[in-house]
């Protein structure tokens, strides 16, 4: 390692489209190098009765612009916006490159990106608000769409406790209504559920 960046670098490198469209076994063990153009919050949560950590960023390269979730904390500060990255190890899954302990993360000297791929980075990680729909226009809206709904908060149940995945997940219920609807269930999962909310 040499001012910070280790230069023993696999000698294998791909672009991220390569990567994200490889059908070789996993994990993925070429060579990736990009940078970090976006970063989100980190995620607190838990699995298997253990509290965790992830961590969402944007990497790209000439290329493309790709998501990429790091579940090592110990990882994190090498994913500062503006870090550019060597990666082997990874993880190919829904178009996501996944960090796990086990993935090799080097820092490595800059590299200069498209702004296009800079923009559809940052869209990635923060994506445009959603449409505000009325409520009963949201309740049509496709499966797994998103939408922004507002109206009066008309009831809040407690929090209560569920299983996912063998680990326990608190969530929320609340009740609003419009013009267009009287009763529409809002739930709030994790910590969205510890938001401060008055019905009215």
């Amino acid at each position: 390692m040499v001012n910070g960046f280790n230069h023993a670098l696999p000698l294998q490198m791909t672009t991220l489209t390569e990567a994200v469209s490889s059908r070789k076994p996993l994990p993925y063990d070429a060579g990736v190098k990009a940078k970090v153009v976006a970063r989100g919050s980190i995620l607190h949560y838990t699995s298997q009765g253990q509290d965790k950590q992830s961590l969402t960023v944007t990497l790209a390269d000439f290329s493309s612009a790709v998501k990429c979730i790091v579940y090592d904390a110990a990882k994190f500060p090498r994913f500062a916006v503006g870090h550019t990255v060597s990666l082997k190890n990874i993880i190919i899954r829904n178009n996501t490159i996944i960090i796990t302990k086990t993935s090799k993360v080097f820092l490595v000297p800059g590299m200069d990106v498209p702004q296009q791929s800079e923009r559809e980075g940052d869209h990635l990680v923060h994506p445009p608000p959603a449409p505000e729909l009325p409520l009963e226009q949201a309740l049509r809206s496709p499966a797994k769409s998103k939408v922004t709904v507002k109206g009066q908060l008309i009831q809040e149940d407690s929090v209560r406790e569920v299983t996912v995945n063998s680990s326990p997940v608190k969530l929320k219920d609340l009740f609003l209504k419009d013009s267009t609807r009287e009763k529409v269930k809002v739930t709030l999962w994790r910590q969205l559920q510890l938001r401060p909310s008055r019905v009215t």
